[in-house]
């Protein structure tokens, strides 16, 4: 069984441990550029 994540804001798995936390947008298949 496949879980899968609903759209929706979520911490930017890209985001250093340098200045304020950013989220980002998953659309359910690949996080967008914001």
């Amino acid at each position: 069984m496949t879980q899968v994540t609903p759209p929706g804001w979520y911490p930017d798995p890209g985001q250093t441990s340098d200045g304020p936390a950013t989220e980002r947008w998953w659309d359910g298949g690949a996080w967008t550029d914001r």
